[in-house]
């Protein structure tokens, strides 16, 4: 006899899976038509019975799930399944990184992490505030907002789950010898190369090293 497995048993990929065809099912109901291009009658139709097949198969659902459906790309999916209603886990790593950085309100602090390019930068900056929220399809990130040194408006960072993070009192300069090294030097020129490849978490483990303790707000994922 085959066991079968309930949906909280399933991996999260299959659990993305079986929910993908039970979507794709209610939408073919109405006729083989791309869910975008059905009218608003029809789409509320399809939503309608895809959650009818999800409380038959009594399927339960949480954020991180549907966090997990829009990283994904499915869109459409996630916006269904967030309307069938999910139980919210609150727990994220990034808390006692916005509760560190909220008692350094006002103050000048070093924000280190890895540019969209994959390599250290040091934003000298002001910060104001932060906060968790949502953001696109990630239920937890946590927001910077800060003035630069020597700019006159507000910046502000996003930083995710998945990222790395140092944050120090006061306003500090990388050493370029913890990002770089030299190939050839003389007189006339000097050849340098980065240490590692872009996004290699060893580039802030190297900067955390050489950083003075006693001056550090809160580091995340080292």
């Amino acid at each position: 006899m085959i066991k079968t497995q309930t949906f909280s048993q399933l991996s999260q990929y299959e659990q993305i899976d079986l929910l993908s065809d039970l979507f794709a099912e209610s939408i073919f109901t109405l006729g083989c038509i791309p869910f975008p291009q059905l009218s608003n009658d029809q789409q509320e139709a399809a939503i309608k019975l895809f959650h009818s097949e999800m409380s038959s198969k009594k399927i339960e659902l949480n954020n991180k799930l549907i966090e997990a459906i829009g990283v994904a790309n499915l869109l459409h999916l996630a916006t269904a399944c967030k309307r069938y209603g999910y139980t919210v886990i609150n727990e994220t790593p990034l808390q006692p990184v916005q509760e560190a950085l909220s008692a350094h309100e006002g103050e000048k602090v070093t924000i280190i992490k890895l540019s969209d390019f994959g390599f250290p930068v040091a934003i000298q900056t002001t910060l104001k505030s932060s906060a968790i929220e949502s953001y696109a399809q990630y239920e937890n990130t946590l927001k910077i907002i800060h003035k630069p040194k020597r700019k006159r408006t507000y910046y502000s960072n996003r930083i995710m789950e998945s990222d790395q993070l140092i944050v120090v009192n006061g306003w500090i300069n990388l050493n370029e010898s913890l990002t770089h090294s030299t190939l050839t030097q003389n007189e006339q020129l000097t050849v340098k190369q980065s240490k590692y490849s872009s996004f290699d978490k060893q580039y802030l483990s190297d900067i955390l090293d050489s950083l003075n303790k006693n001056n550090l707000i809160i580091k995340f994922n080292l």
